[in-house]
């Protein structure tokens, strides 16, 4: 059976008891129907995950206690950012959802020249907080367990200077842009990688029997025939 995971920030873990929110429990009883004593996963959106058995509803608010502590690495080591231009209709909704699936750790939707999506201060602003969810709902599926970070549109330029303002350096990457405006995207590594193999390839002669000759046959004349 999967794993009935469910959020909770570490604000709503005190000790061995975490405390989910009216959404949440929402889900656990009406969708799920769960009754006490049944088995649940949490993960605080920062990296950790506890396995949990729930044990009553107070005050509206689903309660449950940690038994264990999940050590399992599933996170990427790496720090991923995609810039993405906004596209028409529920295809950003699916960028966003596949993105995280993918292990992405932020998105950055772009206002571009050609893209024919202009949205004004509030609709950007409903919009951030559904592309939150959508990629909520798809971190619990996918098995994550850390909560991916989506700002508001931005431009090209912001987004750039964003990224070379950014504090922490392991986070910055390097983008290059053609006259054309694609974009190259060379993403710096957060931990040490291996050496690639090398590419030269190493060519050996074939191996003849004792006493073969290793002159080549003459060539055929087909005007004898």
């Amino acid at each position: 059976m999967a794993r009935r995971r469910f959020y909770a920030p570490p604000d709503n873990i005190a000790g061995s008891l975490v405390t989910l929110s009216a959404h949440e429990t929402h889900h656990l009883m009406h969708v799920l129907r769960m009754t006490p004593g049944d088995e649940a996963f949490v993960f605080d959106g920062c990296g950790r995950e506890y396995r949990c058995s729930f044990r009553r509803v107070e005050n509206d608010r689903a309660q449950l206690e940690i038994s264990d502590t999940l050590t399992d690495v599933v996170e990427s080591p790496l720090h991923l950012t995609l810039a993405q231009a906004l596209a028409k209709g529920e295809r950003f909704d699916f960028i966003i959802q596949k993105a995280t699936e993918l292990g992405v750790s932020r998105i950055m939707p772009l206002v571009t020249r050609y893209a024919d999506v202009r949205l004004d201060d509030q609709q950007k602003t409903n919009r951030v907080e559904r592309w939150r969810r959508i990629s909520l709902e798809a971190v619990k599926q996918c098995g994550r367990r850390r909560l991916v970070e989506i700002t508001s549109p931005c431009t090209l330029r912001e987004f750039i200077a964003a990224n070379e303002a950014s504090p922490d350096r392991s986070r910055r990457s390097n983008l290059s842009a053609s006259s054309r405006g694609s974009l190259g995207w060379r993403t710096r590594y957060t931990s040490p990688m291996p050496p690639l193999p090398s590419s030269r390839t190493t060519v050996y002669p074939a191996k003849t029997s004792p006493g073969a000759s290793a002159t080549r046959p003459p060539r055929r004349d087909a005007s004898a025939e």
